[in-house]
């Protein structure tokens, strides 16, 4: 999402409403690693939300003196251990890392 205008009358408006954020996401030896640029967002903005098998994203800040909202949902490609995820922000880049989870194999009986 980004920048739309729209005519009325005369004048030009900007209609701003949440913007995806670029992010990249990496599985790495033992654990998934999401990067996501987050311009002008502090730590104390983002709300982060993270399941087995998604990352949910919400941020606030201000860029140029404009109020912006970030929004992303992004699918995870192997299942995560939410409980020992991290994150960390620095210089608007938000760093997630989450270790894989481990698969549980269940014993079935056989009748």
């Amino acid at each position: 999402m980004g920048w739309y205008y729209r005519e009325v009358r005369w004048s030009v408006y900007s209609v701003r409403g949440p913007i995806e954020p670029i992010a990249d996401v990496s599985v790495e030896r033992d654990c998934v690693r999401i990067v996501i640029d987050l311009p002008g967002a502090s730590k104390e903005d983002v709300d982060l939300l993270l399941r087995e098998d998604a990352l949910f994203l919400e941020a606030r800040a201000n860029v140029g003196g404009v109020p912006v909202t970030y929004r992303k949902l992004i699918r995870l490609p192997v299942e995560v251990d939410p409980d020992a995820a991290r994150a960390t922000m620095r210089s608007g880049m938000l760093v997630v890392e989450a270790p894989v989870k481990k698969p549980k194999f269940r014993r079935v009986g056989v009748e």
